[in-house]
């Protein structure tokens, strides 16, 4: 049996101190189950991968991070490739250590949320109707979330795909068996008025002739001629759910699974990281004697592009469950994969507009004569300045917190706080339960009707 105090003691002699046995991350509250344990050699505590460089935690390897972070003091050793050694050469303070990089997917809403996180009351406003320079942003935003939302709206409601055609010849006079059944299965049980069967076109004119299966073909009188219409029969995808065989559904579900992952490797994970670009910015700007904006509108733009990228998985999901072709399978979960990659492919000029484009009304006397760029797309030594706290960007090879380009920083997980963590697992469980979810709820309520109206025909 566990023993209930949450310390365990370490083996006589062994070379590390009382290991905690916590639930949650010591640090940042993390859920083990999301993430591993870890214990530091020299304090004992349990954190979590993120704030755990082997063999010690953030706070042992680097003591100003347990400064920051306001931690309990404790015997540390010598730390570790702590920082830089250069000390700032003004101020005298060692700047915060950073040794894990984030980088940001270069697409039109990563640089939108960019250009708007480092909008400072003494740099620029992200407003266009203030700043004639930001029009640009948002009209390729505009565009691009509008036209996405567009495409994946009329497929799902304006055009559904149809993926299976049947035909069937119907008199209009009749109320035979087989024309009940027609009619039944032409709309999920809903009627075909006589006005709407006499608009069908005529394919043959038969004289009627009293055999044993008349009731099959119409009714009538010798001499009398029965008119043929030819009734065509769509199924959409969404009356197809999951209608194929174990083979065609198991290919199916690789198609879905496609289009998921790739979705979530490159729009959540983009959406992730600019969460944290956002708390790691708003801890970054007053290290920089920059005044914080009250901007908390900006959580919109990667709430966006998060709607989009569950939408697309969600169509995705419906349209491949519903298709019966195994090559038109294929070219879904293609056409699916670009439209989720459409902000990357207009990002490229947009970036090329800001990198060239200076901040203008600087105040000379606080941010020099030089040019200074809205955006550094690409990385260079030229942005960054020896002493730390008079840029922006720090060097490569520097072990320093700071923008490596305003697409990749450094950090040290821990040293600062990141309210945003809990919302990204939140969004992580909606990602995959919301399209799941709703596909299956779909399949439900269609197979449902089908088997009802099927059971009208039949009557």
């Amino acid at each position: 049996m566990r023993s209930a105090n949450p310390y365990r003691g370490a083996p006589e002699g062994a070379d590390r101190a009382a290991w905690h046995y916590r639930k949650r991350c010591e640090l940042c509250q993390a859920s083990f189950i999301i993430s591993r344990r870890h214990h530091c050699r020299s304090c004992g505590r349990s954190v979590c991968s993120e704030h755990f460089s082997r063999p010690l935690c953030i706070v042992c390897r680097s003591p100003s991070v347990g400064e920051r972070l306001a931690v309990p003091p404790v015997a540390l050793p010598p730390p570790v490739d702590a920082t830089c050694d250069d000390d700032d050469s003004e101020s005298g303070w060692q700047p915060p250590a950073g040794h894990v990089d984030v980088v940001l997917s270069k697409d039109v809403y990563a640089t939108a949320f960019i250009l708007a996180n480092n909008a400072t009351p003494g740099m620029y406003s992200c407003a266009p109707w203030h700043n004639e320079h930001m029009w640009l942003v948002w009209y390729y935003l505009a565009f691009i979330g509008t036209s996405q939302l567009f495409v994946l709206l009329y497929i799902l409601f304006g055009s559904p795909p149809v993926v299976d055609s049947r035909t069937f010849f119907v008199d209009c006079a009749s109320r035979s068996p087989a024309e009940a059944f027609a009619v039944a299965y032409t709309a999920g049980g809903e009627t075909l008025s006589r006005q709407q069967c006499e608009a069908l076109p005529v394919v043959a004119e038969l004289p009627y002739m009293a055999t044993p299966n008349a009731s099959v073909l119409g009714g009538g009188a010798l001499g009398t001629t029965i008119a043929l219409r030819r009734l065509e029969v769509d199924t959409f995808y969404f009356r197809n759910l999951l209608t194929g065989g174990p083979m065609h559904t198991f290919l199916q579900l690789i198609c879905c699974v496609w289009v998921a992952v790739q979705v979530y490797h490159v729009d959540f994970a983009n959406v992730a990281a600019l969460l944290r670009f956002r708390d790691f910015i708003r801890w970054l700007q007053p290290l920089k004697g920059e005044e914080l904006r009250n901007n908390g509108w900006v959580h919109l733009l990667p709430l966006m592009q998060y709607t989009l990228g569950v939408l697309v998985v969600l169509v995705s999901s419906l349209v491949t469950c519903g298709t019966a072709d195994a090559f038109d399978l294929i070219l879904n979960s293609l056409a699916f994969t670009f439209v989720s990659q459409v902000p990357r492919f207009f990002n490229e000029p947009l970036v090329a507009y800001y990198a060239a484009t200076s901040i203008a009304n600087l105040d000379p006397a606080e941010y020099g004569t030089e040019p200074i760029y809205y955006l550094v797309g690409e990385y260079s030594e030229e942005n960054a300045a020896d002493i730390w706290e008079h840029s922006w960007y720090i060097k490569n090879e520097q072990q320093l917190s700071g923008l490596l380009t305003d697409f990749k920083f450094r950090h040290a997980p821990g040293s600062y706080p990141t309210p945003s963590k809990r919302y990204v697992e939140a969004l992580r469980v909606l990602f995959f339960c919301v399209p799941v979810g709703t596909s299956a709820l779909v399949w439900w309520l269609f197979t449902m009707q089908q088997q009802h109206a099927v059971g009208v025909g039949a009557r």
